[in-house]
């Protein structure tokens, strides 16, 4: 989902737009190109014929002499001739448009987004539903006085991208009252005979409208859901440019322009009829001429109708075929890049046969998925050893440990519990060893379960005996989870009784020593280190732990833990001596009300 919104972003669209760009450098097929001849408006035309605007007289001098002495197919005008000039200049022009003998005239009009309307607008006659593109409220159209003498007029609109690059082009635009084709369109339309024209839905392996003359639908021109479509763009023109210089002095082969298609656009800087193509700035003229020769060679770019849904298609083959090596690392990062290739060469194919999909998304996306992948197994990995080194070192440990933090030596308040299954080696001799194993488990879990769940930290834990401290918090604060502690799990012993009987089992019983003081926590060791608690206060619990085979009390404390709680009554049991040549220490046992002896 990261990916697919990064891609939707301005700076995803800005990357698609680019690989789009390389793809038509490289893949691009080009039409007709030697059938489309630009006669250019350039700097050498504006000192023979004089500052733009022209004069109509002059412009229909020019094009006298074009059409007359070279016999173009057809003449197509990339400009627009309004109103507001003097009736005899239009007069002058017209009549050589109007010429039976002459070659057809195509000319442009502009559409715009207000409501003014200057100029004649001719329009298409539609059949079929309205098409869904953008509206314009007004037009700059063909002065009246030219509008009977030209074969057609077409729209010159260009499409800009967000970045300002023109890679699309709009054969069909529309006001609020009529519809507009444009100016390649308009001239084949006119060698039709202006038949009316429709927009049809394309099928599934099609693109999303087809634009085409009625009964003429063999020359349909294919259109994006936007009824646009991509200019095929080169980083050079393959088109013939001639000067109007050229033209006006009659410095041309004679046969140069011949039943030839000719462009006449603005060339020169000055004249402002540039744009900016994705390979540099071009002529607008030039994307005219571009789209004529690939209506000609039929070699437009297609975008398949349902192309999100082979898009998706695509990206879900890709997920499985990562998710299927997501526990192996290389050959998951193998398969990430080779994905991606896979889908270049392959989109690159398809962009020969003159089909056009997204790129970019399919090429970033397994690499992406496979980093993730891959960090998402090693993340689960660090915490699934962290889980595991917790099962047999302090969480505070395996967390230092994990941050590369080396474990310090400390010596600190620790509470101390000792707490070890009574007559485990009488059981272990009458039982199978996976029986024991499991009944000393049982116990073993039961107690460790209720000392996590009271902030203890497991310190050791051998066979059917086990130490665990308390460190953090004030002595009283140790003391009382301590207890609690203890107490949970004689308190669950009776449960844990009831269903080893039912498995045939023997009854289970703990005893549990507490005692508290002084006691230094760290790694110890050279080669192979360990961490753990040293110190007679760890001794001295598990010496209180073996006092509770003697006396009649499974919970034994020392007179520093009875001490320094205040949540339990305790009761002395008096002076005991625990280790030879060692004073006696005091015991306690704990008045807890629900806590079995």
């Amino acid at each position: 989902m990261a990916t697919l919104a990064f891609m939707q972003s301005p700076v995803g669209d800005r990357i698609e737009k680019t690989l789009s760009d390389q793809r038509l450098r490289f893949f691009g097929r080009e039409g007709m190109a030697d059938t489309v001849v630009v006669v250019a408006i350039d700097e050498r035309a504006l000192d023979v014929l004089g500052s733009w605007p022209w004069p109509r007289s002059r412009m229909g001098q020019f094009i006298d002499r074009l059409g007359t002495r070279h016999q173009p197919a057809g003449i197509i005008l990339d400009m627009v001739l309004p109103p507001e000039v003097p009736q005899e200049q239009d007069a002058a022009l017209a009549s050589v448009l109007g010429r039976s003998d002459f070659p057809p005239v195509i000319v442009g009009q502009l559409l715009v987004d207000n409501p003014r309307r200057k100029g004649v607008y001719q329009s298409v006659d539609m059949l079929g539903a309205r098409p869904p593109s953008r509206v314009y409220s007004g037009h700059l159209g063909v002065s009246p006085g030219l509008s009977d003498a030209v074969a057609g007029i077409g729209h010159i609109n260009a499409v800009v991208d967000p970045d300002g690059v023109v890679r699309r082009m709009a054969p069909l635009l529309c006001t609020e009252q009529a519809c507009s084709l444009n100016l390649g369109l308009a001239y084949f339309s006119s060698m039709l005979g202006a038949p009316p024209w429709t927009l049809t839905r394309g099928r599934t392996w099609q693109t999303a409208w087809r634009l085409h003359p009625v009964g003429g639908e063999a020359m349909a021109v294919p259109l994006g859901e936007d009824l646009t479509l991509a200019i095929p763009w080169r980083p050079t023109s393959p088109h013939v440019y001639v000067s109007a210089a050229d033209v006006w002095a009659g410095q041309m082969p004679p046969d140069l322009l011949k039943n030839r298609i000719v462009l006449v656009g603005g060339y020169a800087l000055g004249l402002g009829d540039r744009i900016q193509g994705p390979y540099g700035e071009v002529p607008g003229v030039e994307a005219h001429a571009r789209f004529i020769a690939a209506l000609l060679a039929g070699t437009f770019t297609r975008i398949p109708r349902h192309a999100a849904g082979w898009l998706a298609l695509i990206v879900a083959l890709q997920t499985v075929l990562l998710l299927a090596f997501r526990n192996r690392h290389w050959p998951l990062v193998a398969m990430g890049l080779s994905a991606s290739l896979f889908w270049l060469i392959g989109n690159a194919a398809l962009y020969r046969m003159e089909w056009a999909l997204p790129i970019s998304f399919p090429l970033l996306y397994p690499p992406l998925l496979a980093l993730l992948l891959l960090l998402a197994h090693l993340s689960l990995s660090r915490r699934a050893l962290q889980q595991g080194l917790t099962a047999y070192l302090p969480a505070p440990l395996v967390a230092r440990l994990a941050r590369g933090e080396e474990p310090d030596r400390k010596v600190a308040w620790t509470t101390v519990l000792y707490a070890d299954i009574v007559g485990y080696s009488v059981v272990s001799r009458s039982l199978p060893p996976e029986k024991v194993a499991y009944w000393g488990n049982a116990g073993v879990d039961l107690a460790i379960s209720e000392i996590e769940a009271h902030g203890g930290h497991i310190d050791n834990v051998a066979g059917d005996g086990f130490l665990v401290y308390w460190r953090e918090g004030s002595p009283r604060e140790q003391a009382e989870q301590a207890i609690e502690a203890a107490a949970a799990i004689r308190r669950n012993l009776p449960a844990l009784n009831q269903q080893l009987r039912a498995q045939g089992l023997p009854p289970l019983d703990m005893g549990i020593g507490l005692h508290a003081g002084p006691l230094i926590a760290g790694s110890f060791g050279r080669e192979k280190r360990r961490y753990t608690v040293l110190g007679e206060v760890a001794n001295i619990a598990h010496r209180i732990e073996r006092q509770t085979r003697r006396l009649p009390h499974r919970l034994l404390v020392s007179a520093e833990v009875a001490k320094s709680q205040r949540h339990y009554p305790t009761h002395s049991l008096g002076f005991h001596k625990l280790i030879d040549g060692t004073a006696a220490i005091e015991l306690h046992w704990v008045d807890f009300p629900s806590l079995a002896t």
